[in-house]
């Protein structure tokens, strides 16, 4: 467990960190164009992924009528 100094010094170097940081619960750092873009691409390959397997899924519950051979017989 730490001492009552040694919890001093954690507190006053957060509060150091903290206020030196000036972030003021702003983004320190905005995002470029790329890393915008690059976000965009992978939500919307994720998008199409989650379609492609709600197809596939959805494909594999269709009972096809050309499987079935008609009977000639009557």
């Amino acid at each position: 467990m730490l001492s009552t100094k040694d919890m001093v010094k954690v507190m006053i170097v957060m509060f150091a960190i903290c206020f030196f940081a000036k972030s003021d619960g702003q983004p320190i750092k905005s995002r470029s164009v790329g890393e915008i873009q690059l976000l965009h691409d992978m939500r919307q390959h994720l998008n199409t992924n989650e379609r492609r397997e709600w197809l596939q899924k959805l494909l594999q519950e269709v009972h096809f009528g050309a499987s079935v051979v008609p009977n000639d017989d009557v």
